[in-house]
């Protein structure tokens, strides 16, 4: 898993090393944003999943 994390970094910083620092921030942030949103979304699924199959 720490493989994949550190993937996604690298490829992160990698695509905004052109941009200046404002500009690094606004699109990392959004980034995380996006992120959490999904692990936000990938909980609710497992627990979603975990519930239907007990019924």
């Amino acid at each position: 898993m720490d493989e994949t994390i550190e993937k996604i970094i690298e490829q992160a910083l990698d695509e905004v090393k052109h941009y200046g620092n404002c500009d690094r921030y606004s699109i990392l942030d959004e980034v995380s944003r996006r992120l959490r949103i999904e692990s936000e979304s990938a909980l609710k699924m497992e627990y979603f999943m975990e519930d239907t199959d007990y019924e």
